[in-house]
C-alpha cells in the first residue's frame, strides 16, 4: 500500500500561461499492489487512484478587478502490470504497461455552467517505471517500508465524447512522483 504526490510534467491538454506562471498540476494518489511470479518472472500488479487539478485560464476584469478562472480536474484509476528486476537486496526496478480510465472535468467560476455538462471520460495506455528502496523490518524481508520514485507516460486515445465534436483529439501526460509505502 502506498501514497503518492507527483508533478504532471507533460500535459498537452493545458496551454502554458502567457504570463509564465506555469500550469503544472500536482497529482495526489493512493494505491495498492501485489507481486506474483508468472513463469519464473516476478510481476507487480498495482491499482492506484489519482486526483489532480490545474488552472487553465484566469481572467481579470479591467473594470472591477474581479477574477474568474477555469480549472481542469483529473481523476484517474491506473492499473499497472510491471516486470520486477531485483537490483540488490535493497533496490528494485519495475517496468511495464499501464491502462488508465480518466475523468477530466472543467470547473468554471462563471455562473449557470454545470460541471457535469463538461466532463470527458478517456481511456489510455502507456508505460510505467518505478525505482524502489525497500527497508525491511522482518527477517525474511517480506515486510518493510518502501521508498521510491515512479514515472508514468500515458496516451489517451479513446474518448466518450457525449455527442461533442472531438475528432482527432489526443491527450498525453507524463507524471513523475515519489512514493512511500508499507510492504507486508
Amino acid at each position: 500500500m502506498s501514497v503518492q504526490a507527483g508533478l504532471q510534467v507533460l500535459n498537452n491538454d493545458v496551454v502554458t500561461a502567457a504570463n509564465n506562471e506555469g500550469n503544472q498540476a500536482w497529482v495526489f494518489g493512493l494505491g495498492v499492489s501485489t507481486k506474483s511470479t508468472v513463469g519464473n518472472v516476478p510481476v507487480e500488479y498495482s491499482l492506484r487512484f489519482s486526483h489532480g487539478q490545474t488552472e487553465l485560464l484566469r481572467q481579470q476584469s479591467m473594470f472591477n478587478g474581479f477574477t474568474q478562472s477555469t480549472n481542469l480536474r483529473y481523476q484517474s484509476l491506473t492499473f499497472e502490470a510491471m516486470r520486477v528486476f531485483g537490483l540488490s537486496e535493497l533496490f528494485e526496478f519495475s517496468l511495464g504497461l499501464n491502462f488508465v480510465p480518466q475523468y477530466r472535468t472543467l470547473l468554471y467560476d462563471f455562473e449557470n455552467i454545470s460541471p457535469e455538462r463538461d466532463r470527458l471520460l478517456s481511456f489510455g495506455m502507456g508505460l510505467s517505471g518505478k525505482l524502489s528502496l525497500i527497508e525491511a523490518y522482518s527477517k525474511n524481508r517480506s515486510a518493510g517500508l518502501v521508498f521510491g520514485i515512479a514515472a508514468q507516460w500515458t496516451d489517451f486515445f479513446i474518448h466518450n465524447s457525449r455527442n461533442r465534436p472531438i475528432d482527432g483529439f489526443r491527450y498525453r501526460h507524463f507524471i513523475v512522483s515519489p512514493h512511500l509505502g508499507i510492504r507486508f
